[in-house]
């Protein structure tokens, strides 16, 4: 089990947990430890660690301490107060200039409300691991990565609603040191629903309109309206980013609309000043972006954006970026994602229309003649099994037939490439 700790001593640190707050369930987090916080089994076999099972988990430290008493031996040492954020497995380690660098695929959340006592509980276990974290001077040979051969202690990521449990984890969150950032999820990205979604949709409005015509206070009308009523149906299907040469990439199809669902939440009101997040997207690989700013105005809400891929021939990679927007002091008052994006034709699809575009071309440049002498030797063969007024009319719909490969073809490439 690895344990990867963040504190809030530096604003790199503090954006750590944010970003644990923020990134979907899938994406690859990178995380940076000094040499002198790496435990030594790790120091020494930092490979380890990979392919692991672990929990990110945010160290919030105590409050200002008043002057310690007299007897200052019966004081004890300071402690971080430990919350367990998600669970995540580590897909990558690597030493460079005296630094560990850690890639942790994220995982679910630690949901606290599974159990009364259990976030005094998780607290309590982690502090007793041998050179925990620990803030200030007695946390000078301790260690912020931690790797044990044991299970962790017992908790829970089930969850009877989506997005509960990281309501539960945000919640400990805002009555922390970060009680004064801003705190939203990332739910992902998502195709604009095709054909088929519209068609599920527009029948699942039709079985609703049935159930509320069909509803009465007669109970067995009631029962038949409840059982007319559909079920909720999910936000649609996310579009998992895939790890490759150390980046988690996203990868988009050409001419395609996707969505970016965007989860803000924080436990109590507070007083929104300038909080403004940007929507920072290069402009070659999406032609359009319904929003690309938001102004942070109540303590819960919900955005989707709509982004338009470009259409475009080849692979073309590019970042997507939330930042905020007044950072003049580089302060970390909330996550700031940054996302590799792909913009590229679907796997094949050059492929079939050079061969659809071929085909057309040959069959517009075949006669009857090249027909006839090609086919004269097969005749025989052909008529004892094909009509021969069948034949007949084939020879001479060869190249409407082209032609409807070639209209194919251009359709298909219009839908999806450049048109300069």
């Amino acid at each position: 089990m690895v344990y990867l700790f963040s504190s809030t001593s530096r604003e790199l640190y503090k954006r750590n947990v944010l970003d644990a707050c923020c990134y979907p369930n899938g994406h690859v987090l990178r995380l940076r430890y000094s040499e002198h916080n790496i435990q030594p089994s790790v120091k020494s076999s930092p490979n380890l660690l990979l392919q692991q099972d672990g929990l990110v988990i945010f160290a919030d430290p105590p409050a200002s301490r008043t002057s310690p008493s007299k007897d200052s031996a019966i004081n004890a040492p300071a402690e971080f107060r430990f919350y367990p954020i998600r669970e995540v497995r580590v897909v990558r380690v690597r030493w460079t200039a005296g630094l560990l660098f850690v890639d942790a695929k994220l995982g679910k959340f630690v949901n606290y409300e599974c159990s009364t006592g259990g976030e005094g509980v998780w607290n309590e276990s982690i502090k007793q691991l041998v050179d925990h974290p620990r803030p200030g001077p007695d946390g000078a040979q301790t260690f912020f990565i931690y790797w044990s051969l044991s299970s962790a202690f017992a908790y829970s990521t089930l969850e009877d609603q989506p997005q509960r449990a990281w309501r539960s984890v945000v919640d400990r969150v805002n009555q922390s040191s970060l009680q004064e950032c801003i705190t939203y999820r990332i739910s992902g990205f998502y195709y604009v629903q095709g054909t088929h979604a519209r068609a599920k949709d527009w029948l699942t409005n039709r079985r609703a309109a049935l159930a509320s015509a069909v509803r009465s206070p007669g109970p067995f009308r009631n029962w038949l309206g409840n059982l007319l009523t559909p079920e909720s149906e999910s936000t649609g299907k996310a579009i998992n980013p895939d790890y490759a040469a150390g980046n988690c990439i996203y990868r988009l199809k050409t001419g395609r609309s996707v969505i970016l669902r965007v989860l803000f939440y924080r436990k109590t009101e507070k007083t929104f000043k300038d909080e403004l997040l940007k929507l920072v997207w290069d402009r070659q690989v999406f032609s359009s972006a319904s929003k690309d700013e938001f102004r942070i105005q109540s303590r819960y809400d919900q955005e989707e954006i709509l982004l338009t891929c470009s259409r475009l021939s080849e692979r073309t990679l590019s970042t997507l970026r939330i930042v905020q927007a007044h950072n003049s002091d580089d302060e970390a008052w909330a996550s700031q994602p940054s996302f590799v994006v792909q913009v590229a034709p679907p796997a094949g699809y050059v492929f079939l229309v050079s061969i659809v575009f071929g085909l057309g071309l040959l069959l517009l440049n075949t006669s009857t003649a090249d027909l006839n002498a090609y086919l004269s030797p097969y005749l025989p063969a052909l008529t004892s099994h094909i009509s021969p007024w069948i034949l007949f009319w084939a020879v001479r719909f060869v190249k409407p037939l082209g032609t409807l490969f070639w209209i194919g073809a251009t359709w298909m490439f219009l839908r999806k490439f450049p048109l300069k």
